[in-house]
């Protein structure tokens, strides 16, 4: 019984000492720790090896007495022959001792808690994340020396964002002799100027070479006196008498430079203002930016910027008022502030198009601001210094990111960061935050800053609060106001279309009047969809398709006409090896790479690669009923025709190249989508091809490309592209309802998208799969579905269950055996405990319903991990597909809100209403 009782104090500190990693855990999630990682490491980690004593002494107190031979002394069961060792009980144990280690892990990897300065240093300059053991050693051996009050990389670090910087670590100017001394090197290469050992600080000069010569620098912050330029002169005249240049740098004033004589010796007057003029020739950007303004907007328009171009409305999300973009802008710009903006809107508002057309006209009315627009297209500036961010833009001008840096400081330059929502690595909100405050460290005073991008690139409100900065009264920290773009009104719609055919203004100022078509308006507001209406309003006779266009239906009425217009010069001019339907395979292969890949951007290489891996799994039934230039392929396949030789294989990659949808990204030196629409469709197809079993050219595409190991993809939590899916799956699933003579009644319409998506012999009802969504927008698993998407997580889970499930059978086995030797024994203990009870049992009931439950238990774990692991799309995330498609298929049938809601009870009614406006587009900052 002492053995007993001592299990039982070992077992309650083992769970103590659980709870108390789990409160660590939640304050930590719920961003409200106030101690630093390496703390965190130190006390998991010596709770983790206290559980781990705490189960191996239990486990070895089982060996020694175990709870099979506690019931045998009393019920005089043959000791000797009855020694079991209790496996469940010892794979319990182990399984949360498990748990608990990842659940620990996961915690540390993902940290949501204060930064140390060691830490800091490891993010930005070592491009390490640190593991759980070094940093349980490093406190350890901190705590034993009695340092830890005393290192101060164990101090909290202070960013630029957090509310606890002082206002004069931000204010502080740069001393004028040190910037002076920056500017001339920049100026003259052949200077070498040595900040500490040539700077006299007696005589306000520095006495450097130039080239093996001297020049001396005498720095002022107004322009001195003759008398004390003379004082000057005769001073360095002592040190050396002979000087190639003499310079006066004077840090206040507005007046041109000029060369003045005193004696032998002829002084030049430099003022900041003018030097910081000529620090940077930006005339090679001007003639690039001047360029992109003026090129066609998408292959085969000639339409300009400029003639499509209509001054956006935003939102002041501080005061709710909806004002002109360019006006707040420009007014911000005359303003003296640390405010910055974040222009904020949903794919196709025309966030890249404002910001290019701001950059040009402030160019051409030569603003004293000079607006450097940077692409984040597949950057990762996380681990990037200032220098190594504005790199990003001066290697391709030739410029040097040390002036851009320093024009910066001064308030010169109007930084305009666009595209924040395609930078690269951007898996964990760790890193989202990281890439932001690598950003942010070119904020300082003077500077102005414009970042725009998607507000579903966060995954929470609060995420997107902290990486921008929304912070309000804070009159001395840089801080980032929140701007939201409007979509179109009328007026602006007919603005935009004032250079279209006017069969197309006619048609769509027809349907606006007269109010036609909701849905259609709905699209049309957005700049994007316009113009892509626009360019295929005759060709694809969209006239009378306008009832039923969705955001997919129109980017892929757009992309058919891009691959028939191929086709056309093909006929025309033999030079285009592939049909439209080919080339939408190839296409979608490179979309699927690139979404696989993570980036927005495939290299050269890369993409050859890609073409290569398409063409060895290449579909030959795609080949059937479309017709190829014959006389180019002479009837072959795709396939054979690329296995001839190596001018075969090239001629089909420029084909696939040049077919309009891919355009070069000099900056990344790769090729990207013309628009990233078209890459979240391709890739809506591709999930919509795997779910739709339609034997078409749909499932055959999506299935050529998956049975590629490395294109085998996952849908992330991509809101865009389930959307899409929705919109694609919808259009097909209201089109089955029509063709089978059923009534497009709620029920029915979910009932034949739930056959779409999920093909199971069983139909969950609406409030369940309501539910299913609402979990996921909450993630409220232990194991959050980034992480569980990921094919790692789920080969570990199914391991885990794996080897559970093997114990319970061998523990099965070893029971039964136990129990028919022991036969006797156990019908007389049944019997004296049914008639202490009062209750008759049956015989070996219990346990074996105990053993069944646990195996059966262990083995759905085990099947559910299984299809999560191998599964494309998972369960949370085909149930909001499929919320998504029945949503859109109702009113695509004109069903209203109202017949919809009929389906849910009351009480899940205003529920669903909240899930269907969170996940409306225009609500996507609290996605």
């Amino acid at each position: 019984m002492k053995a007993w009782l001592f299990i039982f104090i070992l077992v309650v500190a083992g769970i103590l000492s659980i709870l108390r990693l789990l409160c660590r855990i939640k304050s930590i999630k719920k961003g409200k720790e106030k101690k630093v990682r390496e703390e965190y490491a130190a006390e998991s980690v010596a709770l983790l090896l206290f559980l781990a004593m705490d189960i191996v002494t239990v486990i070895g107190t089982l060996y020694e007495y175990s709870f099979w031979d506690f019931l045998g002394d009393i019920f005089h069961i043959r000791k000797e022959e009855s020694e079991v060792i209790p496996i469940v009980g010892i794979i319990s144990l182990v399984v949360i001792f498990v748990l608990c280690y990842r659940l620990v892990a996961k915690t540390y990897g993902h940290w949501n808690g204060p930064v140390s300065r060691r830490q800091h240093t490891m993010n930005t300059e070592q491009m390490e994340n640190g593991k759980l053991s070094k940093d349980f050693f490093y406190y350890i051996n901190c705590m034993i020396r009695g340092m830890l009050k005393e290192n101060p990389e164990l101090r909290r670090y202070i960013s630029i964002t957090d509310e606890e910087i002082e206002e004069n670590s931000i204010t502080n100017e740069s001393v004028w002799e040190i910037e002076f001394a920056m500017i001339y090197s920049l100026m003259s290469n052949q200077a070498h100027i040595d900040v500490e050992k040539d700077w006299h600080a007696m005589h306000n000069c520095f006495i450097s070479e130039y080239a093996s010569k001297k020049i001396a620098i005498f720095c002022t912050n107004q322009k001195p006196k003759k008398q004390k330029v003379i004082a000057f002169l005769e001073y360095i005249h002592t040190i050396n008498p002979d000087y190639f240049r003499i310079i006066v740098a004077v840090k206040n004033g507005m007046e041109k430079d000029f060369k003045e004589w005193f004696g032998m010796y002829e002084v030049e007057y430099i003022f900041k203002e003018n030097a910081l003029d000529h620090l940077v020739d930006f005339s090679e950007y001007y003639c690039a930016l001047n360029k992109l303004y003026n090129q066609p907007v998408m292959s085969g328009s000639s339409a300009r910027i400029a003639d499509i171009y209509v001054e956006p409305k935003c939102r002041v999300e501080k005061t709710k008022e909806d004002i002109l973009l360019k006006d707040y802008v420009m007014d911000w710009l005359m303003e003296k502030s640390n405010r910055h903006l974040a222009l904020l809107g949903d794919f196709g508002q025309g966030k890249t198009v404002f910001a290019t057309r701001l950059c040009h006209e402030m160019i051409q009315e030569k603003q004293q601001r000079v607006p450097i627009l940077i692409s984040l297209r597949n950057k990762s500036p996380r681990n990037s210094t200032k220098e190594e961010i504005l790199s990003y833009f001066g290697v391709q001008y030739g410029i040097n990111a040390k002036a851009l840096d320093l024009l910066n400081r001064n308030g010169r330059l109007l930084l305009v960061f666009d595209g924040f929502d395609e930078m690269d690595l951007v898996g964990t909100s760790d890193i989202r935050l990281r890439h932001f405050r690598s950003l942010w460290t070119l904020a300082c005073p003077g500077s102005k800053i414009l970042i725009t991008g998607r507000p579903n690139y966060f995954l929470s409100r609060e995420e997107m609060v902290k990486a921008l900065s929304f912070q309000a009264n804070k009159t001395f920290l840089p801080y980032c106001e929140e701007l939201h773009l409007l979509l179109f009104n009328e007026k602006q719609i007919m603005e935009a279309l004032r250079n279209a055919p006017e069969t197309v203004q006619k048609g769509i100022s027809h349907i606006l009047k007269n109010k036609m078509s909701m849905s259609f308006s709905d699209l049309i507001r957005r700049p994007s969809h316009l113009f892509l209406i626009s360019l295929i309003w005759d060709e694809r006779e969209l006239e009378k398709k306008y009832r039923n266009l969705t955001s997919a239906a129109i980017i892929n009425e757009f992309l058919q006409s891009c691959f028939e217009r191929q086709a056309q010069k093909s006929s025309e001019t033999p030079y285009f090896y592939l049909s439209p339907v080919e080339r939408e395979y190839f296409m979608t292969g490179i979309a699927v790479r690139m979404y696989k890949m993570g980036n927005t951007v495939v290299s050269k290489e890369v993409f050859q690669d890609v073409v290569q891996d398409l063409t060895e799994v290449f579909p030959e039934r795609l080949s059937y009923g479309n017709p190829v230039n014959m006389n180019l392929r002479n009837g072959e396949s795709v396939k054979a025709f690329v296995e001839k030789d190596d001018d075969s294989l090239l001629a089909v990659i420029n084909d696939v190249r040049s077919c309009g949808v891919l355009v070069n990204d000099n900056a990344n030196n790769g090729l990207a989508f013309a628009h990233k629409s078209f890459f979240d469709l391709l890739v809506a197809k591709f999930f919509a091809g795997r779910l739709i079993r339609g034997h078409n050219q749909d499932m055959l595409i999506a299935d050529s490309i998956a049975s590629i190991n490395s294109y085998n993809i996952k849908l992330k939590n991509d809101f865009v592209v389930r959307k899409l899916t929705a919109e694609l799956i919808s259009t097909e699933a209201a089109a089955n309802v029509r063709q089978s003579g059923c009534i497009t009644k709620c029920r029915k319409m979910y009932d034949q998208c739930y056959r779409i998506i999920f093909r199971y012999p069983f139909v969950l009802k609406p409030q369940l799969m309501l539910r299913l969504c609402l979990n996921q927008q909450k993630r409220s698993r232990l194991v959050s579905v980034e992480r569980w998407n990921r094919g790692k997580e789920s080969k570990r889970v199914l391991l885990l269950f794996g080897t559970a499930l093997i114990c319970m059978v061998i523990f099965l086995i070893r029971a039964g055996q136990i129990m028919l030797t022991y036969q006797n024994e156990v019908e007389q203990f049944s019997k004296m405990y049914s008639r202490f009870e009062g209750v008759q049992m049956p015989v070996l009931s219990v346990s074996w319903i105990m053993i069944m439950l646990a195996v059966i238990l262990t083995a759905a774990g085990a099947l559910v991990s299984a299809l999560e692991g191998k599964a494309e799309i998972s369960l949370q995330n085909r149930a909001d597909i499929m919320m998504l498609t029945w949503y859109y298929s109702c009113l695509d049938n004109h069903i209203s809100e109202k017949e919809i809601l009929r389906t849910f009870p009351k009480k899940m009614r205003r529920a669903f209403l909240n899930y269907v406006d969170s996940r409306s587009l225009n609500n996507l900052s609290d996605e």
